[in-house]
């Protein structure tokens, strides 16, 4: 496909800014484990959508008796997810005895065997396919994550993420220690973490390398909880507007107590000399 875009002198206008996906698949998956929730304004990406039918998916077993047809072996299908991959691999044991997690496209190859290595230590019997323990994943049984927890954060934060939020439902207390070189993306182990914190989940830094989570927590749920707009997303649009003269409104929801690494772009283009006014709250 072919697609061009005339120059313009200006910008002027309104856009309804998208919600964020990395927010709304976090909201879903722990609304799932437990108390009320009501998510606001989600986005309607694939992904997000993905993780909404998973944690539907995990409820509805949960609320049925543990000897029905869901927990002898169900089969989760997170598309090309792998933020819902990972984070519904740990929480299996409390919902299910047996389970088939499968994807397609992109996730195809991608790999899970630090993971499901850190699981297996656990005392679940979980696999995934070929040498990287790509999708499909099997999970025959076995124990729920708990007590030292080892994993390499150098790859992936959703490894870190999906052990969080796994981990106060365990029995006892889960130290999770963080491996590797390198750290990466760690706002979003912030993110995860102030979503536990508005369901009621304790989760105690022990330096910058490990967390303390306090076993059989109860989720109290998420409330009302409002997805805020994606700074990301708003970002082009916002630098858009700052390289010609424009009169732009992004209507959108944000909430300056939730991380956002990319809302570091209003900073840079008030150093730029962009003129940009807060209407409202909401």
């Amino acid at each position: 496909m072919n697609l061009k875009i005339p120059l313009t002198n200006s910008l002027k206008g309104a856009v309804g800014l998208p919600a964020s996906k990395s927010y709304s698949i976090r909201a879903y998956f722990i609304a799932a484990c437990g108390g009320r929730s009501r998510i606001v304004g989600a986005s309607d990406c694939d992904d997000a959508k993905v993780a909404r039918d998973v944690a539907k998916q995990l409820l509805r077993g949960h609320a049925q008796n543990t000897k029905d047809e869901f927990r002898a072996c169900p089969r989760f299908n997170v598309g090309e997810s792998g933020t819902s991959l990972r984070f519904v691999l740990p929480l299996l044991p409390y919902f299910t005895d047996r389970a088939k997690v499968t994807g397609c496209g992109t996730l195809v190859g991608r790999p899970n065997h630090h993971l499901c290595a850190a699981l297996r230590g656990q005392g679940m019997d979980i696999r995934g396919s070929g040498p990287k323990e790509s999708v499909p994943v099997m999970f025959l049984g076995g124990e729920v994550p708990s007590g030292r927890v080892t994993i390499d954060g150098s790859l992936s934060s959703q490894f870190i993420s999906a052990l969080m939020i796994a981990a106060p439902l365990s029995g006892v207390d889960t130290r999770l220690v963080m491996a590797g070189r390198t750290l990466v993306s760690q706002d979003y182990v912030t993110m995860t973490r102030q979503i536990l914190a508005r369901a009621g989940i304790r989760v105690i830094p022990k330096g910058k390398r490990a967390f303390l989570i306090p076993g059989g927590q109860q989720f109290k749920g998420l409330k009302d909880f409002h997805v805020p707009s994606d700074y990301g997303l708003a970002a082009f649009l916002m630098s858009a507007a700052a390289l010609v003269p424009s009169d732009v409104k992004l209507d959108g929801y944000f909430d300056d107590t939730l991380v956002q690494s990319d809302g570091a772009i209003l900073g840079f283009l008030q150093r730029m000399g962009v003129k940009m006014k807060r209407t409202s709250k909401s």
